[in-house]
Parts: C-alpha cells; sequence; structure tokens
C-alpha cells in the first residue's frame, strides 16, 4: 500500500490503537503514527506511557496535540519533503527516498 492513509475512529476505549498497531506491524515498510489523545489526569497519562511502550522504535510517532489536520498535513507534507530529496539534510540518497514512498500512516 505505497503511500496510504488509514484513518480509524470510534470511541474511547473501543480499542482503535490495538487495531492500528496491528495494521501498522502488518505493513512491510515505515509507519508514521498519530496519536490524539489527550492528556488530562494521572490515568490517562498511564495509558499513553503504555500505549507508547507498545510502539516499535521504527515507527515515527507524531503526537496530535492540537489540530488533527494540521498534525496529518505536517506528517505527510515532511513524508513528501523526504521522497522528493531522499533525507531530512536535503541528500539525494534515492534508496531514503524510495523507502519513503511506502509509509503507512495509522
Amino acid at each position: 500500500m505505497a503511500g496510504s492513509l488509514t484513518f480509524i475512529t470510534g470511541g474511547a476505549r473501543c480499542g482503535k490503537s490495538s487495531f492500528a498497531e496491528q495494521l501498522a506491524r502488518a505493513h512491510r515498510g515505515p509507519v508514521a503514527f498519530v496519536a490524539t489523545a489527550a492528556v488530562g489526569d494521572a490515568e490517562m497519562a498511564s495509558r499513553v506511557a503504555r500505549h507508547q511502550s507498545r510502539r516499535p522504535v521504527e515507527w515515527t510517532t507524531f503526537d496530535c496535540q492540537g489540530s488533527l489536520a494540521a498534525t496529518v498535513a505536517a506528517a505527510v507534507g515532511g513524508q513528501r519533503w523526504r521522497q522528493r530529496w531522499g533525507g531530512s539534510d536535503g541528500g539525494s540518497d534515492g534508496a531514503l527516498a524510495s523507502s519513503r514512498r511506502s509509509w503507512r500512516f495509522v
């Protein structure tokens, strides 16, 4: 699924994160994970910490602390920049640029 974006929605504590993680683990390429939880109390902070600990370090996580649209745009925009120019330093590493084309956003 090169260039795919999967949007998962549902009520609080309905299994969205587990489902997203299952999809992302099945993806054979880089993963960008947009986390939307707002930490308002100690219980939620604990839940967020558990979720974070389950994500592999290879995944790129974008923490959404405001506008979901802005966070996704930044994530996708950053991906496109890396695809075009091959890395965060503006280099021309074609292998890196090619690998970024198959990122999966969940």
